[in-house]
This record gives C-alpha cells, structure tokens and sequence, in this order.
C-alpha cells in the first residue's frame, strides 16, 4: 500500500492530537473534523494548495509509533473496534490478521456469512474440494478472487 506520509507532515508542522483523539492545529486551536463516509474520524487541511484529509487514528498512531505506521505490513487498529475513538489507548499498529481480529467474533461470522451467500453451490463444492486437496486459504482466496479470509473459512466450514 502507498502512504501519503501525510501524518508527518502535518506533526512538523505543529498538529497535535492528545491522548483523548482531540486534534489541534497549529495555533492550538481544537478540529472537529469528520466522520468520513468509511467511520473513521477525520480532520481536513490545506498542504501545498491541495486539501487534504488525514484519519485521526492514523495521526494517533503516527504520534505513537512514528514512522513504524509507515511499513508495510503494519495497519492502525481500533482495540475495541470503534473506528472513531481515537484515544492513545484503543490505537495499536499490527498486521491485517491482528486487526480483523479486533472485530468481534459474532460480528466476524455475520459478515462472512452475508458474504458467502452470493456464491452458488456449485462454487462452494469446487472451493470444499479444492481445500481437501491442500492449498492454503490464501491459494484458495486468490484462485476465486475472494478477499476474505472469513468468507473462505465460512465456505468450507460452514456450508
């Protein structure tokens, strides 16, 4: 994934969040911002004529971790899986698995379950048989085109 590194920029140039997720601009003065149409908080300024906007959680975690927000394999996680509570203490980085698993397990199921439903039987049997012969849920996911990890495993094991 490309990053915009926009989380730097806007720290150099004197943002601050606190520990609660309030944002402040340079002059101290506190940004509301948004609820973006994806749940995450966000807060809009101008860098070099272009308005940008930058998620709160992401500037949290910037604050906490500097650049390790930054590498590849890390993702900014909500640990109760609020996306707009963006205090020090509810934002981690970990790795995409990490992070679906903060998503409550009843919640999990239910999506997955909504997911699987749109593919015919026909479908799920190829999928069952192609897992007795070996492959990973990873081979499988990138054979059918599925990007659900959840949605393989409640094919082959629920339906």
């Amino acid at each position: 994934m490309a990053y915009s590194y926009h989380e730097r920029t806007i720290s150099n140039l004197g943002y601050t969040i606190d520990k609660e997720g309030n944002c402040y601009n340079s002059k101290g003065k506190l940004l509301k911002g948004t609820i973006a149409n994806t749940g995450y908080r966000v807060v809009s300024t101008t860098i070099d004529g272009k308005t940008i906007k930058i998620g709160l959680h992401r500037f949290q975690a910037y604050q906490k971790y500097n650049d390790e927000i930054y590498k590849e394999e890390n993702e900014v996680r909500h640990l109760n899986g609020i996306r707009n509570d963006n205090s020090w203490d509810n934002i981690e980085i970990g790795t995409h698995s990490d992070n679906i698993l903060d998503i409550p397990q009843d919640i999990r199921i239910r999506v997955a379950k909504n997911a699987s439903t749109k593919y015919d039987q026909k479908l799920v049997d190829e999928i069952k048989h192609d897992k007795e012969l070996g492959p990973s849920y990873n081979q499988i996911m990138v054979k059918y085109n599925i990007s659900s990890k959840g949605t393989i495993s409640y094919i082959i094991n629920q339906r």
